[in-house]
This record gives structure tokens, sequence and C-alpha cells, in this order.
């Protein structure tokens, strides 16, 4: 058996009271370097174990009465339980349970498929995994296009607005003795900075129209889209902001 079937990193937890079950698994499992290391309790060790560090709990050679036991205290976890050689409706399981617990008659060569058995129960654990790793990812993702959608809803007001103050910081710079030097510095700091947020709009729109044109859109090219070069462009989006918009510079529509 590959030992990619198997998480390395995770032992499996053997529940055992007898010293020939545990020896038969061993044994077996030695056949298949690389697979995950084993740990042997007894049926009186359960209590305090951790069960949710193990791949999946192998349990075998103990008498049926105090397999029910075991399994009530395996029974609040998820970790995936492997009965060996007792039949599930003796040990009173459950439906809601029987999902996470498996029955392996001890049929001869029954050691054979518990490794058959263990690796699609890691590799089950391994996808399901992922699955929660992906709603976790899908959940972010929501999060992100829920802020891009108000992102394009408001942008045509923010856009108004930063018309309004550039045009205002643009007609206060006209009048060149109105105002002392430091003054005339800080509003054209607010016109630099409106025209800044101007550019990140406009790069927004470009980077929205390039997406919903391509059905596999660049990261390198998404960006470069919005990272603005101000220095060229401040006097590029003056110009354009200039003319008409002026006159309606002390509040846009």
């Amino acid at each position: 058996m590959p030992t990619s079937q198997f998480h390395r990193n995770r032992a499996v937890l053997i529940v055992a009271d007898d010293p020939t079950f545990v020896r038969n698994i061993c044994e077996e499992w030695e056949q298949h370097p690389g697979a995950a290391v084993l740990r042997v309790v007894g049926s009186h060790e359960c209590v305090g174990i951790q069960f949710g560090d193990f791949q999946f709990v192998v349990v075998g050679g103990i008498e049926p009465e105090i397999s029910r036991e075991v399994l009530a205290v395996l029974r609040p976890g998820n970790v995936p339980v492997i009965v060996i050689g007792t039949e599930g409706a003796s040990l009173g399981v459950s439906k809601r349970n029987a999902s996470k617990l498996l029955v392996l008659p001890a049929f001869p060569g029954w050691q054979d498929l518990l490794i058959a058995l263990g690796g699609e129960v890691a590799r089950r654990a391994e996808a399901q995994a992922r699955a929660r790793r992906s709603e976790m990812t899908n959940a972010a993702l929501q999060c992100d296009a829920t802020l891009g959608r108000y992102v394009i809803e408001m942008r045509h007001n923010l856009n108004n607005a930063l018309t309004s103050v550039l045009g205002n910081a643009e007609l206060l710079l006209l009048d060149e003795t109105k105002f002392t030097s430091n003054e005339r510095k800080q509003i054209d700091t607010i016109r630099l900075m409106a025209l800044r947020m101007h550019e990140t709009l406009q790069r927004f729109s470009s980077l929205e129209k390039e997406l919903r044109g391509s059905s596999e859109p660049s990261v390198e090219t998404a960006a470069e889209c919005m990272q603005p070069d101000f220095k060229t462009q401040d006097r590029k989006t003056t110009e354009e902001l200039q003319g008409p918009q002026l006159a309606h510079a002390a509040g846009a529509d």
C-alpha cells in the first residue's frame, strides 16, 4: 500500500487487551515502511486520551461488554473508529454514530483488509479537511465580494465628492494673494490627495473592465492596474477635471 494513504504526521491508536491481536496488527504494519506510527493502549487507559490527535482508532481484542464502554468514550469525538471482530448491533451502535464507526469481521486475512481500510479512512478524513478549508476560503471570498460590490455601487458618489473637493481646491489656488504660503501648501496637499484618490478609482474601473472581459484574468496584470503612477498622472487628471466641472466646484451633483 502506498505510504501516501496515511497521514504520517498523525499516529493511529490501537485499543486492545489481547497481546496476540496487537502483535498481528504490528507485524502487518511493519511491512509498509513510512506508514503511520502506532500507539497501543489498553481498554482501561482510554479515559483522558485526546482522540482527536489520531487519524483513526482501531478497537479489538476486547470483550464485547468492554468494547461498548470503550465506544461510549469514543462516541463524543469525530475520529473514525474501526472495530475488529465484533458486530455493530451487539455494540449498541446507533445510526447517528454509524458513519464514523466501521466494523471489520475477524476472518482470515483481516490484517490486510485493515491496512486497506485504514488508507481509505485516512483519505476520507483528508478530503473532509480539504472541504472544510474550502468552505472557510469561500466564506472569506464572499466577504471580499460583498466589499467589492459596495465599492462599485458607491463609486459614482465618491467620484462626485472628489470632483467637489478637487474643484474647490483648484479655485482656492487661483487667488495667489488670499492665502499665505503655508495655507497654499495645505490646499495643494488636499488637491494632490484628491487626485490620488481619483486615480485609484480610475484604476479600479479599468481593473473591473479587464476582469469582466477575461475569463481567466492575470494576477500580475491586476496588481499592476491597482498601482497608479501618480507623478505622471496628476497633470492629466487635473486637466480632465478642469473646465466644465469647475463650474460646479462648490458641490457636485
